[in-house]
Protein backbone atom coordinates (compact mmCIF):
# COMPACT_ATOMS: atom_id res chain seq x y z
CA UNK A 1 0.00 0.00 0.00
CA UNK A 2 2.89 2.34 0.80
CA UNK A 3 4.23 1.76 -2.31
CA UNK A 4 0.92 3.09 -4.33
CA UNK A 5 0.67 6.09 -2.24
CA UNK A 6 4.48 7.16 -3.07
CA UNK A 7 4.02 6.16 -6.94
CA UNK A 8 0.66 7.61 -7.33
CA UNK A 9 0.03 10.55 -4.36
CA UNK A 10 1.80 13.54 -5.93
CA UNK A 11 0.14 12.73 -8.79
CA UNK A 12 -3.46 12.45 -7.49
CA UNK A 13 -3.08 15.92 -5.12
CA UNK A 14 -1.91 17.43 -8.63
CA UNK A 15 -4.86 16.60 -10.45
CA UNK A 16 -7.13 17.67 -7.36
CA UNK A 17 -5.48 21.37 -6.91
CA UNK A 18 -4.15 22.22 -10.32
CA UNK A 19 -5.08 20.48 -12.79
CA UNK A 20 -8.50 19.55 -12.32
CA UNK A 21 -9.77 23.33 -11.81
CA UNK A 22 -7.32 24.51 -14.58
CA UNK A 23 -9.75 22.40 -16.76
CA UNK A 24 -13.07 23.29 -15.05
CA UNK A 25 -11.99 27.09 -15.02
CA UNK A 26 -10.58 26.96 -18.92
CA UNK A 27 -13.04 24.46 -20.40
CA UNK A 28 -15.76 26.94 -20.43
CA UNK A 29 -13.58 29.71 -21.69
CA UNK A 30 -12.14 27.88 -24.78
CA UNK A 31 -15.42 25.89 -25.95
CA UNK A 32 -17.44 28.77 -25.93
CA UNK A 33 -20.50 27.42 -24.03
CA UNK A 34 -20.79 26.92 -19.86
CA UNK A 35 -22.42 23.56 -20.32
CA UNK A 36 -20.30 22.22 -22.90
CA UNK A 37 -17.28 23.80 -21.40
CA UNK A 38 -18.10 22.05 -17.55
CA UNK A 39 -18.16 18.83 -19.23
CA UNK A 40 -15.22 19.22 -21.65
CA UNK A 41 -13.10 20.14 -18.66
CA UNK A 42 -14.67 17.58 -15.89
CA UNK A 43 -13.84 14.32 -18.80
CA UNK A 44 -10.86 12.91 -17.74
CA UNK A 45 -10.88 10.23 -20.88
Amino acid sequence: MRGLVLEFGPAEVLDTVLIRPAAMYLGPILVGSPPAGVVTGKDRG
